[in-house]
């Protein structure tokens, strides 16, 4: 099954990377934002059965609103909807994700045990 991601862009975050990543694991991205050349660069080189693009404020709670509702309108339910301000925390830390990562030992943790107070 393909998921289908709304992603709201604002002008204070860079969502590009994300909407690549998700488009090249292939999910179907609408892209949401106020600059219509920053939202084509999220999503060149996939095509309208997989990305869309809707110019509008998104920083205005009405007009995102409305974004969102037209976007599922053109690309279906959606799975996922990941606002500016998640975008903007997921481009800071991106890179967090290539650090090398030793598997750490399989451990059971004991569940903590309750006293009852009467």
């Amino acid at each position: 099954m393909t998921s289908t991601v709304i992603l709201t862009i604002s002008t204070h975050s860079d969502a590009g990377t994300l909407a690549q990543r998700l488009l090249r694991r292939g999910c179907r991205v609408a892209v949401l934002g106020p600059d219509v050349g920053t939202l084509l660069d999220a999503v060149r080189g996939y095509g309208t059965g997989r990305a869309a693009v809707f110019v509008g404020d998104v920083d205005d709670p009405a007009e995102a609103a409305r974004l969102r509702a037209r976007a599922e309108a053109v690309m279906g339910p959606a799975d996922v909807i990941i606002p500016a301000e998640i975008t903007a925390t997921t481009e800071r830390f991106a890179s967090v994700h290539r650090l090398p990562v030793r598997p750490a030992a399989r451990r059971l943790v004991p569940a903590p045990q309750h006293s009852a107070v009467a």
